[in-house]
């Protein structure tokens, strides 16, 4: 109850206060007979007060439907927000799933690769073994018939005396390659 006499104080000042502004605007610009300005502003409303109340009443109902715009808004971003949140996690996810496999695979290829170098290097051994129980003649025909990779490894891995009897049966020119190549040769 004792907000309505503010209220009513409230719309008779602005009422007063309108008419004067319209006063003012009025006395600056008179459009001629059968002219109409259109310079943005709202035209003149009688100020009674229950104008002045439909008035509010009627800015009030605007600002409630304006609200209920934004709040849907809002829910509509939210849901989007949530949506994106999840993509985002599930992205991260799968990210995170493809580095681990391709951590796996990087695993398993290592391995693999350890083993049948592994492998290679127990078949350099071997035929080592076997060339280094050769004669040193026979043995140096049959390593100038191989291919200089092969040739090398087993000349790197049989025992230096047998080594330097076959370099010393092989072609000259053939026998440096070899020496220079066992020179640099990883141990």
């Amino acid at each position: 109850m004792k907000k309505m006499p503010i209220l009513l104080l409230l719309v008779v000042f602005l009422g007063v206060s309108y008419t004067a502004h319209t006063a003012d605007v009025s006395k600056e610009t008179k459009p001629g007979k059968g002219e109409e300005v259109d310079d943005g502003r709202l035209p003149p409303v009688p100020y009674t007060p229950s104008a002045m109340v439909a008035a509010i009443d009627e800015r009030q109902a605007e600002l409630d439907l304006r609200e209920q715009q934004l709040e849907e808004k809002e829910k509509r971003l939210n849901t989007l927000d949530a949506e994106v949140t999840a993509m985002l996690q599930k992205n991260t996810k799968l990210r995170d799933d493809i580095e681990l496999q391709e951590s796996l695979r990087k695993k398993a290829a290592e391995e693999r690769a350890a083993m049948e170098n592994a492998a290679q290097v127990a078949l350099f051994v071997r035929l080592s073994k076997v060339y280094g129980a050769m004669e040193p003649e026979e043995a140096s025909q049959r390593i100038e018939e191989l291919e200089e990779p092969l040739a090398l490894q087993i000349l790197g891995r049989v025992k230096p005396k047998i080594a330097a009897k076959i370099l010393a049966l092989l072609e000259p020119k053939k026998a440096a390659s070899y020496t220079e190549q066992l020179a640099i040769l990883p141990k």
